[in-house]
């Protein structure tokens, strides 16, 4: 027959074995890459002057969720309120700053895949600057920067043939 103390030896011996066990498994479940990670496809876009550009953002993963289960926020530095908000399964733009009121599209249709690139119509010199664009899901949550820069557009030029001289002309 066992002794007290030995009992208690032996009881704390397999509790130490469980309890390891458990911190083991939920580090692994922790590492396991079942989270995503906030990329950008061009962190250094240039959007001509009254052209759209595409700030590209998207959460890396290999699987679908809801839309509803995910939170996209795009925030540009300096600026008070937000450039964009969709939370809770639908564009949140209460808080949106003013200067981007009507000039700005997330394509919800492709967010299930982890897509949240933002559109912005009509470039101004003032949009240039930096912007972060933050997802939250239960697959992963990140953040990317992009700075987007701003550029004027030239116009094309046209070549014209007269009386066997060529001419550039501006439109």
């Amino acid at each position: 027959m066992a002794s007290l103390g030995q009992i208690i030896f032996y009881t704390m011996i397999i509790l130490i074995v469980i309890f390891a066990a458990f911190i083991i498994l939920i580090l692994a479940l922790a590492f396991s890459g079942v989270g995503g990670r906030v990329q950008s496809t061009n962190t250094s876009p240039i959007g001509n002057l009254s052209d759209d550009v595409l700030l590209s953002c998207y959460l890396n993963t290999n699987h679908q969720r809801a839309v509803n289960d995910i939170s996209v926020t795009w925030k540009k530095a300096n600026l008070a309120g937000l450039v964009y908000k969709y939370e809770n399964g639908a564009p949140d733009l209460t808080d949106q700053n003013s200067q981007f009121k009507g000039r700005t599209l997330l394509f919800l249709d492709k967010l299930m895949t982890g897509n949240a690139s933002l559109l912005l119509k009509g470039v101004r010199n003032s949009d240039r600057g930096e912007y972060t664009c933050s997802i939250s899901c239960s697959e992963g949550a990140g953040k990317v920067n992009i700075y987007l820069r701003t550029a004027g557009a030239s116009p094309p030029a046209t070549e014209r043939c007269e009386n066997g001289k060529i001419s550039q002309m501006h439109a």
